[in-house]
C-alpha cells in the first residue's frame, strides 16, 4: 500500500500522470457532491472555485497523458460522500495531502521540464485552496 493509500508503484512520468490526474478529478468530484447539497456559503464558493481548477487541471494532465502515451483514460478514485460542511472540509483536507504528497514522490522521477512547472502550480494551488479547520470552542473557566 501506498503513502496515497492505493496501491501504486509511482516509477514513471505515465504512472504519475495518470495517478496525479485520478487525485484531481476525486477533488472535483467532491467540490460538485458539495455544490449539489451543500448549504455553507463560504465553502459553497471555495468549491465552485475548486470544481473549476481541478477539472482544468485534469484535463490538462489528460491530454499530456494521451499526446505523449496515447492513453485515453485515467485511474479512478471515487469521491467520499462529503456533502455536510465539516466532511467536505475533511475529505478535500485529505484530498489536497494526497495529491501534494504525489507530487513530492515525482520529484524522484525523471520528468519533463513543462511537466515540473505544471507539478509545482498544481502544488501551490492545492495549498492555497485548503479549507481551514473550525477550531473547537474555548473552554471557560467556571466561578466556584
Amino acid at each position: 500500500m501506498s503513502a496515497v493509500g492505493q496501491p501504486v508503484t509511482l516509477d514513471s512520468e505515465k504512472v504519475l500522470l495518470d495517478t496525479l490526474a485520478g487525485r484531481l478529478e476525486q477533488a472535483a468530484q467532491l467540490s460538485q457532491a458539495f455544490l449539489a447539497e451543500g448549504s455553507d456559503k463560504r465553502l459553497r464558493a471555495l468549491a465552485q472555485t475548486e470544481l473549476r481548477l481541478r477539472r482544468v487541471q485534469a484535463a490538462q494532465l489528460r491530454e499530456r497523458l494521451r499526446r505523449w502515451y496515447g492513453i485515453e483514460t485515467v485511474r479512478n478514485f471515487p469521491a467520499p460522500s462529503a456533502n455536510e460542511p465539516d466532511r467536505y472540509a475533511e475529505a478535500l483536507r485529505i484530498n489536497h495531502g494526497q495529491i501534494v504528497e504525489l507530487l513530492e514522490l515525482g520529484q524522484g522521477l525523471r520528468l519533463r521540464a513543462e511537466l515540473r512547472r505544471h507539478m509545482e502550480q498544481i502544488a501551490l494551488d492545492c495549498l492555497v485552496q485548503l479549507p481551514a479547520r473550525r477550531t473547537a470552542p474555548r473552554a471557560r473557566k467556571v466561578a466556584p
